[in-house]
C-alpha cells in the first residue's frame, strides 16, 4: 500500500497504471493464502474515505469490489454461499428494488442513477461481510483495523494537514473532518468509534494495551470536538443519557463499583480535553439557539422543501437523492431524505432495516445474558455497537447519511455479530454432546 501511494504521488499516469496492475496481481496472490487481509484493509480505509487511487474511485470501493470478486470465486469453486438468516435481508433487497423503481419517476435521472449504483454496492458489501466474517476473532481484528483507521484519519488531518478542514466563524477556529470528507458526518463516525475504543480498554489485560486503547479514545474525543458539530453534540448528549439507563441493569455491586471507577477515569479525560476547546465549542453550540444563523436557515429551508416534495409525491418520491435539486440542497435529515427520494414505499423497508439491525444487537445481548455470558466479547460488542448505533441514528436527524459506508457497516455488523454468536453456540453444543462411537472407530481402524 505504501508503494501504491508513493507511486501515485511521484509518477506519471502510464507508470501509475503499470504499478497498480503489478501490485494488484501481487495482492491477488497474497489474498489466496490470506483471504482476510483485504477484509482488514477495507475496515482500515473506511475512515480514510478521501484516499483515491484512480480518478473518482476511492480505495475502499476498489477493495470492496475485490472482496466481492473473492466471494464470487469461492462460490464458483464450492457451489456454497452463506446468507444471513432473518427478515432483514428481505427488507434490504426490497429497499434496493424500490430505489431502482424510483428511477422511473426521478426528476433528475443522472443523480438517481449515480446514487443507485452506490446503494447497490453497499448492499453487496452487506452480503459480502456477512459471508466472510464467520467468527469472533475475525470480527475483532476487523474492528481493531477500523479503530486504527479512525486514529490515522484524525492524526493525518490534524498533524499533516491532509483531508477536510474549513474555517467556522461561529467557533473562530478550523473545523476538521479527518480524511472522511465532512466534519458533521465524521463526528457521527467518531461517536461509533468511541464506544468501541472503550470496549478494547475494558478487554485488554496488560497495562500497555489499556493505555493504548485509552489513547485511541482520547484521540477520537479530540477529533470529535475539533469537528465542532452541533448535531454531533446533540447525539453525544442523547447517547450519554441512553448509557445511564443501559448500564443500570448491572445488579452486582462489584460491577457497579468497577464501572463507576472507569467512568470517572473517562470523565476526567473528557473534561481535560474539553477544557481546551470549551469556549469555542460552547460558542458554536450556542448558535443552535440563534434564529439568524445562516447555516440553520439553509438547513431549515432544505428540510421543509424536502417535506413538501414528499407530500406532493408520497408514494414513490421523486427519485433516490433527486429531491436535493428541487429543495436546493440535501434535506440534512436521513429520514426525510429517504421519504422525499423513495416515498413511503421506500421509507418502510428502510426503517425496517434499521429496526432489525437494532433488534439483532438486542438479540445478541439477550442470547448471551440467558447463558450467563455477559463477560463474553460477543455481548460487549453488542453493547458497544448499540451505543454507537443509537448515536448514529440521532445524528442522522441532522445529516443525510442514508448512503454512508458507516451506516451500512453498522447494518452489516449487527447481522454478523448475531450470526457469529449463534455459530459459536452451535459449535459448543456439538462439542458437548459429541460421544465416541467405539464400533465406528473400530471399523475405520480395520479399513
Amino acid at each position: 500500500m505504501l508503494a501504491v501511494l508513493l507511486g501515485v504521488y511521484l509518477t506519471e499516469y502510464p507508470t501509475k497504471e503499470f504499478l497498480l496492475v503489478l501490485l494488484a496481481f501481487i495482492g491477488i496472490g497474497i489474498s489466496v493464502f490470506k483471504p482476510n487481509l483485504p477484509l482488514f484493509m477495507l475496515f482500515l480505509f473506511i475512515p480514510l474515505e478521501t484516499i483515491t487511487l484512480l480518478p473518482s474511485q476511492t480505495l475502499t470501493k476498489l477493495i470492496g469490489l475485490f472482496l466481492g470478486c473473492l466471494v464470487f470465486a469461492q462460490f464458483m469453486v464450492t457451489k456454497k454461499i452463506f446468507l444471513p438468516k432473518g427478515r432483514k435481508k428481505f427488507w434490504i433487497l426490497t429497499f434496493g428494488f424500490v430505489a431502482a423503481l424510483s428511477l422511473l419517476v426521478s426528476i433528475d435521472i443522472s443523480i438517481t442513477q449515480k446514487y443507485l449504483i452506490t446503494l447497490w454496492l453497499l448492499i453487496v458489501m452487506y452480503f459480502v461481510l456477512t459471508f466472510i466474517i464467520r467468527d469472533i476473532k475475525t470480527l475483532n481484528l476487523a474492528i481493531l483495523c477500523l479503530l486504527v483507521g479512525g486514529f490515522l484519519s484524525i492524526v493525518l488531518n490534524s498533524v499533516m494537514g491532509l483531508g477536510w478542514a474549513r474555517y467556522a466563524p461561529s467557533a473562530e477556529d478550523v473545523r476538521r473532518g479527518g480524511l472522511w470528507g465532512n466534519a458533521n458526518s465524521f463526528a457521527s463516525i467518531l461517536l461509533v468509534l468511541m464506544p468501541l475504543a472503550l470496549l478494547q480498554f475494558f478487554r485488554f489485560r496488560t497495562v500497555l494495551m489499556k493505555v493504548l486503547a485509552l489513547g485511541f479514545f482520547a484521540v477520537f474525543l479530540v477529533g470529535f470536538f475539533n469537528t465542532y458539530s452541533r448535531g454531533g453534540f446533540v447525539a453525544l448528549a442523547a447517547v450519554l443519557m441512553f448509557s445511564v439507563f443501559k448500564f443500570n441493569i448491572l445488579k452486582k455491586r462489584s460491577n457497579k463499583i468497577k464501572i463507576f471507577a472507569y467512568a470517572m477515569l473517562v470523565a476526567i479525560i473528557g473534561v481535560a480535553i474539553f477544557s481546551s476547546v470549551s469556549e469555542k465549542y460552547t460558542a458554536r453550540i450556542g448558535t443552535l439557539q440563534s434564529a439568524d444563523d445562516r447555516s440553520i436557515k439553509l438547513r431549515t429551508h432544505s428540510l421543509l422543501s424536502s417535506l413538501e416534495i414528499f407530500l406532493d409525491h408520497p408514494l414513490l418520491g421523486v427519485g433516490l437523492k433527486a429531491a436535493s435539486r428541487e429543495a436546493e440542497g440535501a434535506a440534512h435529515n436521513m429520514y426525510v431524505e429517504v421519504l422525499s427520494g423513495t416515498g413511503i414505499v421506500g421509507f418502510i423497508p428502510f426503517m425496517a432495516i434499521l429496526y432489525f439491525s437494532w433488534r439483532e444487537l438486542k438479540s445478541v445481548q439477550n442470547f448471551c445474558r440467558l447463558r450467563g455470558k455477559e463477560n463474553s466479547l460477543n455481548y460487549q460488542y453488542a453493547v458497544a455497537l448499540e451505543l454507537g448505533f443509537v448515536a448514529y441514528l440521532v445524528s442522522a436527524l441532522f445529516l443525510s447519511i442514508d448512503l454512508d459506508k458507516m451506516n451500512w457497516l453498522l447494518i452489516a455488523l449487527s447481522s454478523v455479530l448475531l450470526s457469529v454468536s449463534k455459530n459459536m453456540e452451535t459449535v459448543s453444543y456439538r462439542n458437548e454432546t459429541k460421544r465416541p462411537d467405539s464400533h465406528r472407530y473400530a471399523t475405520i481402524g480395520r479399513g
